[in-house]
């Protein structure tokens, strides 16, 4: 690299992908953010870019950068060599682009929706209109709820090791912060789906996976990925529900 690469951090937010994928590919990387100051992080971030103050920012060759899915596949296609993406002419590609922009296209962008909706409406996500969180009812004319987007994953993954198809990419990254988010955005579990749970399991005992986290969280990372050392209050973290059968 002809210039250390420079991430903006907040605990517990999208820049643990990038944080994650240079220590898949061993890209050198310098760490911007406030130990367990959240706010403070965010200031930060605003004072070197102040239009767009969010995480991540990344640093690149003199520029500033967001979007979390556009800097990893930057990262991928200039220091990949091959590794963390499939051939564009393979069986697997389309699968891996399908899922690097549906882990934030669709599956984050219903998950918000769902608790934003809640949140305006002045309930908990359980306390939606009866199918609303689910899909159901006339939600399920308009657009897949929180439980669908589940039931796809979990199909998907009956066929496939990975959501880069035959081996882990940056497509997996990439879902991972979504998959897990959800249990804090819309209280689906991913215990509750056997195939998302294994697949969960194999990504995060990768050795990169601990260092990332380890770089990212350094009080420690909860079950949400967020900083165990600051803790959320007690009207945003609830007992998420279980999945009806």
């Amino acid at each position: 690299m002809s210039e250390r690469l420079t991430i903006y951090h907040i605990e517990g937010r999208r820049s643990f992908r990038v944080i994650w994928l240079c220590e898949e590919l061993s890209i050198p990387y310098e760490l911007v953010f406030k130990r367990g100051d959240i706010l403070g992080s965010l200031v930060t971030i605003r004072e070197v870019h102040p239009l767009m103050p969010v995480s991540p920012t990344v640093r690149l060759d003199g520029e500033l950068f967001v979007e979390s899915g556009a800097i990893v596949e930057v990262l991928q296609a200039r220091y990949g060599k091959g590794r963390l993406a499939p051939s564009v002419d393979s069986a697997d590609y389309p699968f891996h682009v399908q899922w690097m922009h549906f882990a934030e296209g669709s599956a984050m962008a219903r998950f918000v929706t769902t608790f934003t909706v809640a949140q305006a409406m002045g309930v908990t996500v359980d306390k939606l209109p009866s199918g609303y969180r689910a899909g159901g009812n006339i939600t399920e004319m308009i657009t897949v709820g929180a439980l669908g987007i589940f039931d796809y994953m979990e199909d998907f993954l009956s066929k496939h090791a990975y959501f880069g198809g035959a081996q882990f990419t940056t497509a997996d990254i990439m879902m991972h912060y979504s998959i897990r988010g959800a249990k804090l955005a819309v209280w689906v579990d991913s215990s509750d789906f056997p195939r998302i749970a294994a697949w969960r399991a194999n990504v995060e005992s990768r050795p990169a996976f601990k260092r990332a986290t380890a770089a990212a969280t350094p009080g420690g990372a909860d079950e949400y990925g967020m900083p165990a050392d600051v803790p959320f209050p007690p009207s945003v973290v609830r007992p998420p529900a279980r999945r009806s059968t």
